[in-house]
């Protein structure tokens, strides 16, 4: 059985794939379609409605994001993690405790809008993502993530511009466990590295 990937896209679109017009429609009421035509000499009603189709795919394809990788990337500058995997890297396992926690991410990619092959605006969007994690167990052996007890988390994704702020903001609780796929451990620290051979010692 395949765990699906909990995306940022499905927190705030849902798992299947919503109407164009839909979200674009929604875009419109919140007046991104005045930022987004910044470089228009005219805002005609058919160069809106392109505009905002456009804006709503781009805004779907910045949201394939998986949180597992999120949660990951966190958990891999944990200094409670860290220690235990450090400890297990030659042989054994721990089980470590992992208390309420979040953990964020943000990014502002910049959104050229093109209609029929000519610029017609350029702006900021903003994407901020929290994952806020009840507490968990997480058993980490031979310096990789092999276990995450039970324990939910909550989702928070919000997609804005620095002009109008947050346009879109949507949050959802899943068991963490579901959302990490641990078929395939997780490497936290490396192996020890193998000593260096003293000079004239003879190699085996």
């Amino acid at each position: 059985m395949t765990t699906p990937m909990i995306s940022a896209r499905a927190v705030v679109l849902g798992y299947s794939a919503p109407d164009a017009g839909d979200l674009a429609n929604y875009l419109r009421s919140s007046g991104i379609d005045r930022i987004a035509l910044n470089g228009a000499v005219a805002i005609t009603e058919p160069l809106r409605t392109a505009a905002l189709n456009e804006i709503a795919q781009a805004i779907d394809g910045l949201l394939n994001i998986n949180l597992a990788q999120v949660a990951v990337d966190g958990w891999c500058r944990y200094d409670r993690l860290l220690r235990a995997a450090e400890r297990s890297r030659h042989g054994g396992s721990e089980r470590v405790p992992l208390y309420e926690h979040e953990i964020t991410h943000s990014y502002q990619p910049t959104l050229e809008v093109f209609v029929d092959d000519q610029q017609v605006g350029r702006f900021d969007v903003t994407v901020d993502i929290a994952l806020k994690f009840l507490p968990l167990e997480a058993t980490v052996q031979g310096g990789r993530l092999v276990g995450l007890g039970p324990g939910d988390c909550t989702a928070t994704v919000s997609i804005g511009t620095p002009d109008l702020g947050p346009i879109i903001t949507r949050d959802t609780t899943f068991p963490t466990a579901r959302a990490v796929d641990l078929r395939r451990p997780i490497t936290l620290v490396g192996p020890s590295p193998r000593p260096s051979p003293r000079p004239g010692t003879p190699r085996r």
